[in-house]
């Protein structure tokens, strides 16, 4: 089988879903029609993660906000694309994507397609409410257009239902190889990603501050981004920028992940947080929600206040801090694994290519 994967951002949870899925499937012939937001060598470093029979086709005027003339640019390539590609089905990943693929397809009478969102759009909290609105329009719209929604989460499917499209979700997965712990004195309290207004690092300066106090932890931002400024913390380390193995280095120290998202699709960061037996404290968004036995792998928490709340309780108590660890590995090992996460993709492939 021959399955297209168009992807706008060619960074991020979304890439790292598209080189896990294409891994475990890789029965099959993939090709990753991708945007061009960074720069060559970071293409091809992002090339090198994939499996090396995959192939690449660069969508040069794919980009992220609305442009009306750009986007009416990346459409038409789009289109070039899909009608000298020979394939079964298409695999949309993004909102972008998901928008213009969909047009494309409609307009190619191409009935084969499937949407993953990988965070809902409508859900941002860095736009406006009429941008939002826009959003949810757009979204309705691209239904309308054809494809199979299938979200990456189930509080994520229960957004897109709310708002009226039919949709499915099929969890996003990883790679189920449990790491063993790096052991400190004191409690390392963690998290992983850029620094943007979606991951909310004021909140987690806020958490961080009311230990500044407690010499027994300690707190590390492993990333950088535009907004590393804010934490300020004195008890809060910035790694800056790494490479995975680096980061992996990184979460075995972590005994807490602190997540302090606004909104998500499902956290590629966290399972891997899971994967490496890290307790969970996370905001009660869409996506952070899913991961989360409350009281049994961890907790989550409404605000700052309930925050450091729960962290107060967390570090008083290693022994439940390792069992809560262990629980959130047995956790991701039951719903998160990439291998069943891949077997029902393929699955939908099979029967949608026959439609």
């Amino acid at each position: 089988m021959r399955i297209l994967h168009v992807v706008e951002p060619f960074s991020s949870g979304i890439i790292t879903f598209i080189i896990h899925l294409t891994r475990e499937l890789n029965g099959h012939e993939h090709i990753v029609v991708h945007g061009s937001r960074t720069t060559e060598d970071e293409i091809n470093s992002v090339k090198r993660r994939f499996d090396p029979n995959v192939k690449f086709v660069l969508w040069r005027s794919a980009g992220r906000n609305i442009n009306p003339f750009q986007d009416f640019r990346a459409l038409f390539e789009l289109i070039k694309i899909l009608r000298r590609k020979n394939f079964d089905v298409v695999h949309l990943h993004s909102a972008k994507a998901g928008f213009l693929g969909r047009l494309a397809c409609k307009m190619l009478k191409i009935k084969p397609v499937i949407y993953t969102p990988n965070g809902a759009p409508f859900l941002r909290l860095d736009i406006s409410v009429f941008k939002r609105k826009i959003f949810v329009g757009l979204e309705k719209l691209g239904n309308v257009l054809g494809g199979q929604v299938i979200c990456c989460s189930k509080s994520e499917s229960l957004e897109y239902l709310r708002i009226g499209i039919d949709c499915t979700y099929i969890n996003n997965g990883t790679i189920i190889d449990k790491k063993e712990k790096i052991v400190h004195s004191k409690i390392v309290v963690g998290s992983v990603g850029i620094a943007t207004f979606q991951k909310n690092p004021i909140q987690f300066n806020e958490i961080a501050r009311a230990f500044e106090d407690n010499n027994n932890v300690e707190f590390i931002w492993v990333g950088g981004g535009h907004l590393v400024g804010q934490l300020n913390s004195s008890n809060v380390r910035v790694t800056g920028w790494l490479d995975t193995s680096q980061t992996e280095e990184w979460l075995k120290k972590i005994d807490i992940y602190l997540s302090c998202s606004l909104w998500e699709g499902l956290p590629f960061a966290v399972l891997e947080a899971m994967n490496t037996q890290c307790c969970l404290l996370l905001s009660n968004c869409v996506g952070n929600r899913d991961l989360v036995r409350q009281g049994d792998n961890g907790y989550l928490f409404d605000n700052s206040n309930e925050g450091v709340s729960r962290l107060t309780e967390l570090v008083k108590d290693r022994e439940q801090l390792e069992n809560f660890g262990i629980n959130s590995f047995n956790y991701c090992k039951e719903w998160f694994d990439i291998k069943n996460t891949a077997k029902q993709y393929e699955s939908i492939y099979t029967q949608v290519s026959k439609n």
